[in-house]
């Protein structure tokens, strides 16, 4: 029997995560914690707890890898970066026991800034066409983007 669509949309979506640019899944990961937070947001306002705490539980295994991925010995300000994704998992987790809106729209703002500054730094790179060393290596060992699931 062949693949549904939805076999084949995951197909081709791990297969784009496989040959994505670092950057590119930087890019990926922010786009979709910030829906993430947006659907837990919804979530919350009407009262569809399972919704909100599967948005939530997937914002913070993404903010978990991106703390993974983080090479402490390639940037001088890797260990604040470290800090602020532990604050915004203390962030979310609280946000997902008292489902509080306040708590999302708060860590939404930060990974926004952060996704932002990602975005930027990687357009200037591009434009330069020189690499310096990352602030980011592969995903942590047993895992990968494809296993982690950007689920776009």
């Amino acid at each position: 029997m062949p693949p549904g669509p939805a076999s084949a949309r995951n197909t081709y979506m791990n297969g784009g995560l496989a040959t994505a640019s670092p950057s590119r899944i930087l890019e990926l990961a922010f786009d979709r914690i910030d829906r993430d937070l947006a659907t837990a947001l919804d979530a919350i306002m009407r009262n569809e707890i399972e919704r909100c705490h599967a948005a939530l539980c997937h914002a913070q295994d993404l903010v978990i890898e991106l703390h993974l991925m983080l090479d402490k010995d390639a940037w001088e300000h890797a260990d604040a970066l470290s800090s602020i994704y532990l604050y915004v998992l203390e962030v979310l987790t609280r946000a997902n026991v008292r489902k509080s809106a306040a708590d999302v729209r708060h860590a939404r703002a930060v990974m926004a800034e952060i996704g932002e500054a990602f975005c930027v730094a990687a357009s200037v790179i591009q434009q330069s066409q020189t690499l310096p060393a990352a602030a980011v290596t592969s995903p942590s060992p047993g895992n990968s983007w494809t296993t982690m699931s950007l689920r776009v």
